[in-house]
């Protein structure tokens, strides 16, 4: 006898679904933090340039950062692993 082979489809299609607009409100993937502190060095974590802005803020709401803190953080991320990064190979040098 033939046997009907297990889908794992079957599963996901047999779930009740949720509406869109089910969803509790204020509800999002990713949740919007509070950044006070980064406020103050807003001068040296943004580019000044707003084209060189414009592009890489276009590229966090791509990869799912809509934030306003995005950019702040994208450059305070880059800023640290470059001083974690020279303070790394200092030693190794001396």
């Amino acid at each position: 006898m033939i046997r009907k082979q297990y889908d794992p489809l079957d599963k996901l299609k047999a779930a009740p679904r949720k509406e869109k607009d089910g969803n509790a409100k204020g509800q999002r993937l990713r949740a919007a933090q509070r950044s006070e502190k980064l406020d103050k060095y807003a001068n040296f974590l943004e580019p000044q340039n707003v084209e060189e802005y414009s592009t890489i803020k276009l590229k966090l709401v791509q990869a799912g950062y809509h934030s306003k803190n995005a950019v702040r953080m994208y450059y305070l991320a880059q800023f640290t692993l470059g001083i974690l990064g020279l303070s790394w190979a200092a030693p190794m040098h001396c």
